[in-house]
């Protein structure tokens, strides 16, 4: 049935996440990339290479069936559940049950493809098992895998999903995923075996059954790429993106034909073998709101193009419907394997039946020997094509792509070079294909823009609350990402609540590696600085205007870090806003040399679970540039982090120094709230010196992909100090309890922190607790 991935992926257009409604990944471990699958499709190289020389497409594979009726095999839709096909195919093989035919819809489509070229019920098996599916249904880049641009991101508390802008753009994505990680599995598994324009030409002749929702009909696939085929054949609509065939726009064929039993007989079968494992409808007890309402529609229209298709079978033919446990659901991938004995049982109830289909061991093994011959293994590339569809030159692409022609396709190269390319961001997906032209056998990479176009919304929430201070922040951007060929950005960005504010830059890479960059920056900001008694009390406040412009150049290195340098105009006033009505506005300059040095391999700026992210920066204030006075401050940050299943130890620290007396107030560094010395108020400290140490401990007490909850608690050590020496020598004990949970809008943390002397604060925080948000400090 299609429609609880239908909904699921509705809710996950509106959330950002869809494994939720899918079922996808409980109790699946986390994985930041995939090679699960690695190994199996080693052993189904080795299995096949050198044993049989490849034969030339249009050769026959297999024996010819002159003596014995064709048989074809109908694998229908039903998402995870569709597992069981493979308890089917072993019963077939070990009653020697030859198949002539193959014609599938959606998983059916999935596992038959791989059954067309050749591959075992063990190799079916062992592939499906290997697969992490929770990692394999996510678009997302890991983070730590993001070039540090795209990490950056995180410190502007732009969390939201972004929105597009322009004629062109389509707003929002076209379906929860685009399937980047489906495609390279896919294409990775069959075109690594068999290269056959014509379907017909495999080992055994296929066919997936897609719809083009354009033209409302079911579109049977015979020829073109196999792996998109089978990928059409199984895009659930709001789910996977629909795969587009020049004019038409194909989705999950089960839309129309769940079971495509009418196929099968035109491919010019005599016997059908159909297999239905499509969800059953749901009892009157179970339908009793709007959403289960819509659940039993769809089914509905399932189950009757399922019943006239099983309709077209004949006193001969075959009908297996395996007796799948309830708890296996479409969308328990998590749980699929336990559906393959369900499969197999159902096949060999069916043996007496089933047998009379039967041939002699020799002519099985004749029969094997024959799809042997016709697995041509992995391909030596004559030639590398790019096909790009996106905002990025083909120098920028291609020198991210190392493969050259005479080089032996190395799978785990390639989709490491693949993910590097997609993880420069905005892209809807980078895919390949194996493609023939005469004798030669070529790679082509295919990379496609973010189909909400290259205007991008982007806005965030950032709140700051504790016991009797709090900081309210709201930020709408505009970003567009198709500078030049090399894709330069520019942003611009309105800040509104207790500090108002804008901030442009040019994001500008100099080189087709994006290896070096040119920023410049303008900011302006009015912000709120508080002065605080020995017991938290508010004494006054200062309000600071100021208007910056930043300029710096950089190298990056990899996806892990980066240095720059650069030089920091600007000018404001200082102004009382609670206290001293005496006070005068003192007006201040900055003329500023930075260095700054960042390594970051962080899985996530929130809740980090592993990795480390280190930030060193160094400033000098020059009076003779016409600042208004001369200092120096030196800041260094680092955290760590470790996981084991949902336990997790964070440890960390920050030493920010100034070496000389005098420092303007908006120089001076604050401190205070969670979890920098939770004890206190936010932004209680304020001084020329800050240093604290903390550690961490953190327990992942809700698992869900939507809305993951954590609890854990920190110690720290540190203080806000006029003398370098005083920060840790006058350290004071702090300490937090909290609640976190990692949302849409950016993470949420509530909790109490605690320091020595009976000091107790209540905190709620939306945002970064990492990183310094100020548009101007």
């Amino acid at each position: 049935m299609l429609l609880w991935p239908t909904i699921g992926g509705v809710i996950g257009i509106v959330t950002g996440t869809w494994q939720d409604a899918l079922g996808v990944g409980r109790n699946v471990a986390e994985s930041p990339n995939m090679h699960a699958h690695r190994l199996s499709l080693i052993c189904l190289s080795v299995a096949t290479l050198g044993q049989w020389p490849g034969l030339s497409h249009g050769d026959t594979c297999l024996p010819p069936a002159e003596d014995r009726p064709k048989v074809a095999l109908v694998l229908g839709g039903g998402g995870a559940r569709g597992v069981a096909h493979i308890g089917v195919i072993r019963a077939l093989e070990e009653l020697r049950i030859p198949v002539d035919y193959i014609a599938g819809t959606s998983m059916g489509a999935l596992i038959g493809g791989m059954l067309a070229t050749g591959m075992t019920a063990d190799e079916i098996e062992s592939m499906a098992t290997s697969i992490d599916w929770n990692d394999t249904f996510r678009d997302n880049v890991p983070r730590e895998e993001r070039p540090l641009r795209r990490k950056r991101d995180d410190e502007l508390g732009l969390y939201a999903t972004k929105i597009g802008l322009g004629k062109d753009s389509s707003v929002l994505p076209r379906a929860a995923i685009t399937g980047q990680k489906v495609d390279f599995l896919i294409e990775s598994t069959v075109g690594f075996r068999v290269r056959a324009e014509n379907f017909d030409e495999l080992p055994i002749p296929f066919r997936a059954v897609a719809v083009d929702i354009l033209a409302a009909e079911a579109v049977v696939l015979d020829q073109g790429n196999l792996a998109t085929a089978m990928r059409a054949s199984m895009s659930l609509p709001a789910i996977f993106d629909p795969v587009e065939d020049g004019d038409r726009l194909l989705v999950d064929g089960g839309v129309l034909m769940n079971v495509p039993v009418s196929v099968g007989k035109e491919m010019g079968a005599d016997i059908t073998i159909a297999v239905n494992v499509g969800s059953p409808l749901a009892t009157k007890e179970n339908v009793r709101n709007i959403v289960q309402i819509l659940y039993q529609l769809t089914g509905v229209v399932t189950v009757v193009n399922t019943r006239e298709q099983l309709g077209l079978l004949q006193a001969d033919d075959f009908l297996l419907t395996p007796i799948i446990d309830s708890k296996i659901t479409s969308g328990s991938f998590a749980e699929s394997i336990a559906a393959i004995p369900s499969g197999y049982a159902e096949a060999m109830n069916n043996r007496q039946r089933l047998s009379g289909l039967a041939i002699s061991e020799s002519a099985w093994a004749e029969r094997r020997a024959g799809i042997d011959r016709c697995v041509d293994g992995p391909p030596v590339i004559d030639f590398v094509r790019i096909d790009n569809r996106s905002r990025f030159s083909d120098a920028v692409i291609s020198r991210r792509l190392t493969i050259a022609p005479g080089d032996i396709l190395d799978l785990d190269l390639l989709e490491e070079e693949i993910q590097d390319i997609y993880a420069l961001g905005f892209l809807q997906s980078v895919q390949y294909n194996l493609v023939e032209d005469g004798e030669q056998t070529g790679l082509e990479l295919i990379v496609v823009d973010d189909a909400r176009g290259t205007k991008l919304i982007e806005w965030g929430l950032g709140i700051h609350s504790t016991s009797k201070v709090s900081d309210f922040k709201f930020r709408a951007g505009f970003l567009k990402t198709d500078i030049g060929g090399r894709a330069g950005e520019f942003r611009g960005l309105l800040q509104f609540g207790q500090a108002l504010g804008f901030l442009t830059e040019l994001w500008l890479p100099v080189d087709d590696g994006l290896r070096y960059f040119f920023l410049p920056r303008v900011a302006a900001e009015q912000y709120r600085i508080n002065d605080f008694d020995d017991d938290g009390n508010k004494l006054q406040q200062f309000e600071v205007t100021e208007i910056q412009l930043d300029v710096s150049i950089g190298r990056e290195f990899a996806n892990i870090g980066a240095v720059s340098a650069g030089f920091r105009l600007g000018s404001g006033k200082t102004e009382i806003a609670i206290g001293d009505p005496n006070f005068r506005g003192v007006d201040f300059d900055r003329r500023e040399y930075l260095l700054r040095a960042v390594v970051d391999t962080q899985d996530s700026r929130f809740f980090p679970s592993r990795g480390n992210r280190t930030d060193v920066s160094y400033i000098v204030s020059d009076q003779s540039l016409g600042a208004a006075v001369d200092f120096e401050q030196f800041t260094i940050s680092s955290l760590r982090a470790w996981t084991t299943g949902r336990h997790s130890l964070q440890a960390g620290f920050e030493y920010d120094v100034s070496f000389d007396d005098v420092i303007p107030l908006p120089n001076l560094f604050q401190a205070g709230g969670f979890p920098r010395l939770s004890g206190f108020e936010f932004n209680e400290l304020i001084g020329s010196n800050f240093g604290y140490v903390f550690t961490g401990y953190r327990y992942k007490m809700l698992e869900s992909s939507f809305f993951p909850g954590y609890v854990g608690g920190t110690i720290e050590y540190g203080n806000v100090a006029d003398r370098r020496q005083d920060v840790f020598a006058e350290g004071i004990l702090n300490g937090s309890l909290y609640l976190g949970f990692d949302s849409i809008l950016g993470p949420i943390y509530f909790g109490t922190g605690f320091a020595e002397g009976g000091r107790q604060t209540l905190f709620m925080s939306l945002g970064s607790i990492f990183t310094r948000d100020s548009l101007t400090r």
